[in-house]
């Protein structure tokens, strides 16, 4: 739990997640069946959470199109 608080402070969202998918394994392995759907449910969320930031370097489809949207329009045509 103290590298879920430390990863928390240190305002790196991924770090955050990881520690969080980490604490909530462990406890989903140590809990009760009563509450084992509901924290596997929270670990499937953080862990689709993480796949969605984008890795270091890597453009997703909304950057690329920002990117073409600042080019100017004269740049644009002379590309086709």
């Amino acid at each position: 739990m103290a590298d879920l608080v430390a990863a928390v402070n240190s305002g790196d969202r991924l770090a955050s997640l990881k520690a969080l998918a980490s604490d909530l394994a462990v406890s989903l392995a140590e809990s009760e069946i009563s509450n084992r759907a509901a924290l596997a449910k929270q670990l499937r969320d953080t862990l689709t959470e993480i796949e969605q930031i984008p890795k270091e370097g890597e453009v997703d489809a909304l950057d690329e199109l920002a990117a073409r949207r600042r080019v100017p329009p004269r740049v644009a045509e002379a590309r086709r």
